[in-house]
């Protein structure tokens, strides 16, 4: 009789139920992931036109509810204008080259590129509760290289851009 016992564990009684620990479990499980992925930062993207034409996008990475850089920035069909020709050009297509990331401070932004004997500028401002922003970009070159395209600017060109709805 003795024997019969060894081996054999009581189970103590739950005070819950079998199905509702598995939903706490899981309801955790899920609680613990999102609080990682909101831990890790948002990133919200941005659009908008040009007003002397072409189009401008962005992403923004946002860190515990604040907006920390703007990076990814790019411009397409911005117009150019040579001593030789004037066309649109984009730092994404053919070439990808994004404006660096740009640290956010007090709801401004602003950096400077440089790639293929051409400089740049970016500026931008962000509205109150960061649904749009509002900024500016040039680009110009004394020599583009590669090219017979001498003494390049687009001007000082104003941009406008929305944040954009997040998927999901």
């Amino acid at each position: 009789m003795m024997r019969a016992s060894i081996g054999t564990a009581t189970r103590r009684a739950s005070s819950v139920p079998p199905g509702l620990k598995r939903i706490l479990i899981v309801v955790g499980l899920v609680a613990t992931l999102v609080f990682a992925a909101m831990a890790m930062g948002a990133v919200k993207n941005y659009r908008g036109p040009i007003q002397q034409g072409g189009r401008v996008t962005f992403q923004t990475k946002v860190k515990h509810h604040r907006t920390k850089r703007v990076k990814n920035f790019y411009f397409f069909d911005l117009k150019l204008t040579c001593d030789e020709a004037a066309f649109p050009i984009s730092n994404k297509k053919p070439l990808n080259f994004p404006v660096p990331p740009m640290k956010v401070k007090h709801r401004e932004f602003h950096g400077t590129f440089s790639q293929l004997g051409g400089t740049g500028r970016v500026t931008g401002q962000f509205t109150d509760h960061y649904k749009h922003a509002t900024g500016t970009l040039r680009v110009h070159a004394r020599h583009i290289q590669g090219t017979n395209f001498h003494n390049c600017d687009t001007g000082t060109v104003d941009w406008t851009a929305e944040k954009q709805q997040s998927a999901g």
